[in-house]
């Protein structure tokens, strides 16, 4: 009986040692922006992530807030890129979308692949000024 006591004890520790530690291992990392321009550079505002080596997804919403005078007929297509910081800054993944015209957010999801740990970054860019000032928060996720 004192065998199966201790036996349980270990068992729920364990899992309470698991349930502390299994958290710890995944990484969320959020952010958000504002573009009234054509790009926004995370690494010249000095917005860094920290992730931990895994499955990268980056995931989010777009959406317009204003426009100025002048406006093309459509905003142009947004892009999302990630890039590591280090010596060249390679491109991880990249994603773009054309956001909604009446302020609604539009959703992404992009599975960027393994990555290793380290710091990360984001570029938003538009290929040029269209007038349209669009905003949008997101998440890097390594489960």
């Amino acid at each position: 009986m004192r065998l199966k006591r201790r036996g349980f004890g270990v068992l729920l520790a364990t899992f309470a040692f698991l349930g502390i530690v299994t958290p710890v291992l995944a990484n969320n990392s959020f952010y958000n922006w504002t573009m009234y321009y054509r790009v926004v550079n995370g690494s010249s505002n000095g917005q860094f992530h920290q992730m931990t080596a895994g499955t990268l997804t980056n995931q989010g919403q777009v959406w317009v807030i204003s426009t100025d005078p002048g406006h093309v007929p459509n905003p142009y297509a947004v892009h999302i890129d990630v890039y590591k910081d280090e010596f060249f800054d390679p491109k991880i993944c990249g994603t773009s979308l054309t956001p909604y015209t009446n302020g609604q957010g539009k959703s992404y999801s992009k599975n960027c692949g393994s990555i290793s740990s380290g710091s990360y970054y984001l570029i938003i860019w538009k290929t040029e000024d269209d007038d349209w000032n669009e905003s949008g928060q997101g998440n890097l996720i390594t489960p």
